[in-house]
């Protein structure tokens, strides 16, 4: 338990394409979230996603049925769509979720499953 006693809610001046870099750099995986979202997203800041940055894996909220993102989103067909709760209140945890087809609980199988690598999926 403490106290942040830095204000945590200025902009930044690190670019998208290099926070995605350094994500990668660090073996992790960048998941654009909300895009649906007018507010707090990719989209809802840049109006697009832009060719050269590379998710791997786009995140719909609760806000969007899978058809309604397959029309309104089909721009982005080819990349790996998944919703997750983003709960801020308890009440809100479990809303959303997705389906991963692993072979073990490991981030190397999360990893496979958003690229559809080895018989590993991702459901919505």
């Amino acid at each position: 338990e403490g106290y942040q006693t830095k204000l945590l809610i200025g902009a930044t001046d690190l670019t998208l394409e290099s926070v995605i870099d350094e994500i990668h750099q660090r073996d992790g995986l960048a998941i654009a979230s909300h895009i649906d979202r007018d507010s707090y997203s990719v989209i809802g800041q840049l109006g697009f996603i832009p060719d050269d940055v590379r998710f791997e894996a786009l995140e719909l909220s609760v806000n969007i049925s899978n058809e309604d993102a397959r029309i309104q989103y089909r721009t982005y067909a080819d990349h790996t769509f998944v919703r997750n709760s983003d709960a801020h209140f308890p009440d809100d945890i479990g809303k959303s979720a997705t389906i991963f087809r692993l072979e073990a609980p490991s981030f190397n199988e999360l990893r496979k499953a958003l690229r559809a690598e080895e018989g590993r999926t991702v459901r919505i």
